[in-house]
């Protein structure tokens, strides 16, 4: 099986420079990305894991159609039972890559509709818990597209506890209220700000901004 494995990494390292549309277009024309979504499956091994999600989020960043066709395939709930805290213990590099999957798809209606079936906003919360910056700021990312006109994903997200979650990460303590941008990286800031900014306007009644 060794030589079947090391075609696959191979292959999939190749499609990890799908950042542009024409790449990507090639990769739905051919139906690739189911392929390269089996690879994300919990059973598969972490480096398989990792390259094939990196690949999967290059494509439905540079195409929304191929993004959309991701997403009906099933990926959303096969990245959550990959890298759900409560059932699973994988490599940061492999939530991270799988983390920018969910919230490039989360940018989609369908996308949205997904994560709340899947559970993604409760995942996403206890990401935010992750040791790793990187992981906390794709979680970060994932819970500002999730909230973008979903209310459904707003109150699980609410009920999960992340604006808690999102001012502590801003260090925005009663304490505190001065951010604190030296222990914070820009990404990690921008993300997490804009989700409480989402979900605070869901909470007030107001309308969240649309997904970046």
């Amino acid at each position: 099986h060794y030589p079947l494995r090391r075609q696959r990494q191979m292959c999939i390292r190749d499609s990890l420079c799908l950042a542009h549309a024409a790449a990507a277009e090639q990769l739905g024309a051919a139906d690739g990305s189911a392929a390269l979504l089996e690879c994300v499956a919990p059973r598969m091994p972490p480096m398989l894991n990792c390259n094939a999600a990196g690949a999967l989020c290059n494509a439905a960043a540079a195409s929304p159609q191929l993004a959309r066709r991701i997403v009906e395939l099933g990926a959303v709930g096969t990245v959550v039972a990959l890298i759900d805290p409560s059932s699973s213990e994988q490599p940061p590099a492999v939530v991270d890559q799988a983390g920018a999957l969910l919230a490039n798809l989360a940018a989609l209606p369908e996308g949205r509709d997904a994560g709340a079936d899947a559970g993604v906003p409760r995942v996403a919360v206890e990401l935010l818990d992750d040791p790793s910056e990187v992981v906390r700021t794709v979680a970060a990312r994932s819970l500002a597209h999730l909230a973008v006109s979903h209310e459904r994903n707003c109150a699980a997200s609410a009920d999960a506890g992340a604006l808690g979650a999102l001012l502590g990460i801003l260090a925005l303590g009663p304490a505190q209220t001065v951010l604190d941008v030296t222990t914070h990286s820009d990404a990690q800031v921008c993300a997490s700000t804009a989700a409480a900014r989402d979900l605070g306007a869901v909470s007030r009644g107001g309308a969240p901004s649309p997904a970046v």
